[in-house]
C-alpha cells in the first residue's frame, strides 16, 4: 500500500467507530478539498474534528521501480473546547487521541497488502485557553511504485 492509500484507509477505519459516531467527531484526511476551510467549518459547528495525514516516507529498500518505505501516519485533533465541551455527549482532544491510538495501534488496514501502523508518540498543545490540538504519530511500511511509463 502507498501512504495515500494508508491514510484513506485509516480515515475510513476511524470514521466507522461507533465511539466517534456517537461522539459527533468528523474524520477527514488531509487531501480532502479545502481542508483548512473544513476543519474551521467543522470546528465553529461542533468544536472538535480529527484529520488524518502522512508526513514523511524514508526508504528502507528498492527493487526496480518498487521502493519500500518507513513511513509516518499522523492524525491531528483540533478542538474548541468551549463549543466542543458544551454538548452532552463529547469527547475532549485528549480522550480522542487515546482512543485514536488504542484503535489504530496494530489495526490490520487495508486489504491484501494489509499494514500495520505501530504508535510511535502523542503530544498535545493549547494554542489559546479556547483553542487545542494534539497530534498521534504512527510508524507504518508503505511502497512507492510508479505507474508504469
Amino acid at each position: 500500500m502507498n501512504a495515500h492509500d494508508i491514510k484513506h484507509a485509516a480515515r475510513e477505519a476511524l470514521a466507522s467507530r461507533a465511539w466517534i459516531l456517537r461522539k459527533q467527531v468528523n474524520v477527514l484526511a488531509d487531501d480532502a478539498g479545502n481542508i483548512a476551510a473544513s476543519i474551521n467549518a467543522l470546528l465553529a459547528r461542533l468544536g472538535i474534528v480529527a484529520v488524518v495525514g502522512t508526513l514523511s516516507a524514508r526508504a528502507t529498500s528498492s527493487a526496480g521501480r518498487t521502493i519500500v518505505c518507513q513511513s509516518k501516519l499522523v492524525v491531528t485533533v483540533y478542538e474548541s473546547p468551549t463549543l466542543n465541551r458544551s454538548r452532552a455527549d463529547h469527547a475532549t482532544c485528549c480522550e480522542l487521541c487515546e482512543y485514536v491510538a488504542g484503535c489504530l495501534n496494530l489495526a490490520r488496514l487495508g486489504g491484501k497488502e494489509a499494514v500495520l501502523p505501530v504508535f510511535e508518540a502523542y503530544t498535545m498543545s493549547w494554542e489559546t485557553p479556547a483553542s487545542a490540538s494534539a497530534t498521534i504519530t504512527f510508524n507504518v511500511q508503505s511502497t512507492i511504485k510508479p505507474p508504469e511509463d
